[in-house]
């Protein structure tokens, strides 16, 4: 069974002094869902299920790409 809440617990902030951190996305152009969470920022790419719908056609006169 799903709960229907969850009880939020706090998490004590870690100490991040001499670390690098990148906050660099690939994300989806057409549904902006997260491809990979390094690299970034990959202009133009698309995930899977949005490529499978432009494959089949779906998006025909839908979706248009600028330059």
């Amino acid at each position: 069974m799903i709960p229907k809440h969850y009880e939020l617990k706090p998490v004590e902030p870690v100490d991040t002094t001499g670390m690098i951190m990148t906050a660099a996305l690939m994300c989806c152009g057409l549904c902006d869902r997260v491809i990979s969470g390094m690299g970034g920022p990959g202009n133009g790419i698309v995930c899977e299920p949005c490529g499978e719908l432009l494959k089949s056609g779906a998006l025909r006169n839908i979706v248009t790409w600028e330059e």
